[in-house]
């Protein structure tokens, strides 16, 4: 029997073969590649769970951890409906007077500090910008943004008011729990150096303690 016949059959077999080649090279990294993709997006999600995991659980300790008390209830408390904020405050952080206290935000999960310091001119402004706090060693240096305002007396206050950073936070938390602590005042024209009286560590030691009911180290 002669093998022309069947010919034709192996020449075509060979050039469907020769011409899926590239098809299947091609075919082969497609499939690769989405193998790679899903691996990638699997590993994003193990790590966005982990990440979710991780605020849950440090939600779930915060929680656990407020115990408003005595503390919290001795401040002024205002809210935010908007913001959805509960401020706590002593009664000095908006007394118009020279001072220098902390006051607490919470908003049910982690609550947070912010400082408030306020001086009246006498005449000699410093163009308030920013403060130190030295305490037990701790030091915490913070800028915000002036304010002035005109006070009963006809004098004009100058008012920063910023969120505590870790580094401040850490300062006044060393000044109320050390019982004592010295800032300077920073302007633009010039800087002054004080103690803190002890109305002031005595407002701020209540403030701590309300942040650390309310969950906050």
């Amino acid at each position: 029997m002669s093998l022309w016949k069947y010919a034709p059959i192996g020449l075509v077999v060979g050039a469907v073969a020769l011409m899926t080649v590239p098809d299947m090279v091609r075919d082969h990294k497609e499939r690769q590649k989405a193998a790679e993709h899903e691996a990638l997006v699997a590993s994003i999600e193990k790590k966005l769970d982990a990440t979710e995991a991780a605020r849950k659980a440090e939600v779930a300790s915060t929680a656990a951890a407020r115990k408003p008390g005595i503390a919290v209830a001795s401040l002024n408390k205002s809210r935010s409906d908007v913001d959805e904020i509960d401020w706590y405050a002593p009664s000095s952080a908006t007394s118009g007077q020279d001072v220098f206290t902390a006051y607490v935000g919470d908003k049910g999960e982690r609550p947070w500090l912010r400082v408030v310091l306020s001086r009246s001119d006498g005449g000699n402004f410093l163009i308030l910008n920013g403060v130190t706090l030295v305490a037990s060693g701790v030091r915490a240096t913070a800028s915000g943004k002036l304010q002035t305002e005109a006070t009963s007396s006809g004098k004009v206050l100058e008012r920063i008011d910023f969120q505590a950073e870790p580094d401040m936070v850490a300062a006044l938390i060393a000044a109320a729990d050390g019982g004592k602590g010295v800032i300077k005042l920073i302007g633009h024209n010039a800087s002054e150096e004080r103690h803190l009286t002890e109305i002031e560590l005595v407002d701020l030691k209540r403030v701590v303690d309300a942040y650390r009911e309310l969950g906050g180290k």
